[in-house]
């Protein structure tokens, strides 16, 4: 059980659109993003409208085989255009993940 105050926006919200990442059949992770964000909304890029990656997690046991770079990289060519991607400080593995 993963908590996220958007969560159920994630339905509800037009911009949102919410992804289950599965690896032979089973669930492997989730991506949680947000399309053509208005810039006034963004904290880097000064791209009049800004796609957004909320939220990404892939379980531990599918971590550093591909999968994650493999489903950032697909959401990046599904939906074209500039993206920003944050992350907080203390999450070390994401730094290198975008390397």
């Amino acid at each position: 059980m993963y908590l996220y105050k958007y969560f159920d926006h994630q339905w509800t919200d037009e911009y949102r659109r919410p992804f289950i990442v599965k690896v032979d059949g089973e669930i492997a992770g989730f991506a949680l993003i947000m399309l053509d964000v208005p810039k006034e909304l963004m904290k880097l890029s000064t791209s009049q409208k800004t796609n957004v990656i909320s939220d990404f997690f892939i379980m531990r046991k599918y971590r550093r085989k591909g999968v994650g770079r493999h489903v950032a990289y697909s959401l990046f060519e599904m939906f074209t255009g500039t993206w920003e991607i944050r992350q907080t400080l203390a999450n070390k593995s994401a730094y290198t993940f975008w390397k």
